[in-house]
């Protein structure tokens, strides 16, 4: 089981000398984001580790998923009526 546990990490790459097209730039920036293997985020408790909880494995519909995944997770936390059926995003099913 391998999981990004940080949202973004920085890889700067130095490129070929300048171009014509972007004359000023030195350095590019990539933010890689993480996903699970099976491409369902992972929301809830953590199987292992009481009083954690996770909102991760998004990859690229981290700004698409992200409201829903929050709203999720606070039902969980405050033990709310879940939006939709929080099973399918558990750790425990992936891991």
């Amino acid at each position: 089981f391998c999981l990004f546990l940080c949202s973004f990490f920085f890889l700067m790459i130095r490129r070929p000398p300048r171009s014509t097209l972007f004359p000023y730039t030195t350095l590019f920036r990539s933010g890689l984001r993480p996903a699970s293997p099976e491409g369902i985020p992972y929301i809830g408790a953590h199987p292992d580790m009481a009083g954690l909880y996770v909102n991760t494995g998004h990859f690229r519909n981290g700004v698409v998923l992200g409201l829903a995944s929050v709203r999720l997770l606070a039902d969980i936390l405050l033990g709310r009526e879940p939006i939709l059926a929080s099973q399918a995003y558990e750790i425990s099913l992936h891991h």
